[in-house]
């Protein structure tokens, strides 16, 4: 089978390797779909954020596709299931070995592309309803894929109002279409003293980061009000200077978030139920795909800023 590998810094290829094996308590999945993530793939690949494993390693971390073995001992799980799953690393792979705590059937009327969505959205929404309540006055730093995700659930979450920023207008354009009462360039404004004013002067309740970029996670105590809450998301992969004086006056509190499928399972039922009553369409947060072995093709569209990109879709070649 072929699976993308990390070789070294800055160097991925894909290569043939044997297909997995699997022991009595694995599944082994062929491959529907597996989905870049714009920030965390590329920051493996860039050897700025930790890999599962040393180089060469496995790559890839959403996906969806087709049970076609199971090991004697796995229960609930048969060949022909169809199922999103998830790892740390290592889904970029015509088949994967996977434990049947990291993944989910899916009925025959959700995508492949559907399901991969539901591990960066699952992630998204766990932090966003640990912080957002209803009547709530919400601002969003970054609407990339994960952001929109979080501009998403903050409606469905009841929030009075929601302020986005990004410095794409494309992004700014694309967030008021999916809800956002006031989109803002933080590149034109003084985010911090515009959060003032539409706040009289308080603050947000909730302040929400997706960008991972170090001013707005910097800006974040500074544009929520006392006793609000910070919900980071985003991931910098350098140390970021914080005002914790700030935080400590405002008795705020900081929430992050990241991946949670193996101890809470709530998040992925819910983008599944969300699905199915269709409240979210998740197939148009794919909104490029390239064959797997064209796997540079979409790593060089997210170097080069495409800002059209919420998620790049790798497909099978037969």
């Amino acid at each position: 089978m072929k699976c993308v590998f990390v070789e070294k810094v800055n160097e991925v290829v894909v290569k043939e390797v044997p297909i997995p094996k699997i022991n009595d308590d694995q599944v082994l999945i062929k491959m529907g779909i597996a989905c870049i993530c714009s920030k965390t793939d590329t920051h493996i690949i860039q050897g700025i954020y930790p890999a599962a494993n040393p180089f060469p390693a496995y790559l890839g971390h959403e996906a969806a596709g087709t049970v076609v073995e199971v090991g004697k001992n796995v229960t609930g799980f048969k060949p022909g299931d169809r199922v999103a799953y998830k790892g740390e690393t290592g889904v970029m792979a015509e088949y994967t070995a996977h434990t049947p705590d990291l993944m989910f059937k899916i009925p025959d009327n959700c995508s492949f592309e559907a399901a991969a969505m539901m591990e960066v959205s699952s992630c998204a929404y766990s932090l966003v309803r640990q912080c957002v309540k209803p009547g709530d006055h919400v601002l969003i730093s970054g609407q990339g894929c994960a952001g929109t995700f979080g501009l998403i659930f903050a409606k469905l979450a009841g929030a009075t109002q929601i302020i986005v920023t990004d410095p794409s207008e494309f992004k700014r354009e694309r967030s008021m279409r999916y809800g956002a009462d006031l989109a803002l360039d933080p590149n034109a404004i003084d985010v911090v003293k515009e959060s003032k004013g539409l706040t009289d002067g308080k603050g947000f309740d909730v302040v929400l980061e997706f960008s991972g970029e170090c001013e707005p996670m910097q800006q974040t105590v500074y544009c929520v009000r006392c006793q609000g809450t910070i919900g980071m998301f985003g991931v910098c992969c350098k140390p970021v200077p914080f005002d914790f004086l700030e935080f400590h006056c405002k008795f705020a509190r900081l929430i992050s978030t990241g991946h949670e499928y193996a101890y809470n399972k709530v998040p992925y039922i819910k983008m599944l139920d969300f699905q199915q009553k269709g409240l979210i369409n998740f197939d148009e947060f794919v909104t490029h795909k390239f064959p797997f072995t064209d796997v540079q093709k979409g790593l060089d569209l997210i170097a080069a800023g495409d800002k059209s990109i919420l998620r790049i879709g790798l497909t099978p070649i037969d």
